[in-house]
């Protein structure tokens, strides 16, 4: 479900003219805050945004912001978090669902 758009996702987005472009912008920004992915619940939520990352204009755009900001939560489909970047992948959801049950 689409929202209004957003300056709740960075503290710079009037400074960022790519982020006018960004997908991120229509959802509510906690999706891509960092959280710990310690439960599926919260791993589900990251690979939800990374979805919402790969339809994006300006992906490679956020992912470097990201990077080189140190930023946490998903940046570009990747999710940052104290300095570790991981990509989301749907084997990781499978992964974590065989090991729940």
């Amino acid at each position: 479900m689409k929202k209004m758009p957003s300056t709740i996702r960075s503290v710079q987005i009037e400074q960022l003219d790519w982020q006018r472009d960004s997908e991120c912008q229509w959802y509510d920004p906690a999706l891509f805050d960092a959280f710990s992915r310690a439960s599926k619940k919260a791993w589900h939520r990251v690979f939800r945004a990374a979805q919402i990352c790969d339809r994006c204009s300006v992906r490679t755009e956020c992912m470097e912001f990201g990077m080189d900001e140190q930023m946490t939560g998903v940046w570009g489909g990747f999710y940052m978090v104290e300095g570790q970047v991981t990509m989301p992948r749907a084997e990781d959801l499978e992964t974590e669902d065989e090991a729940a049950a």
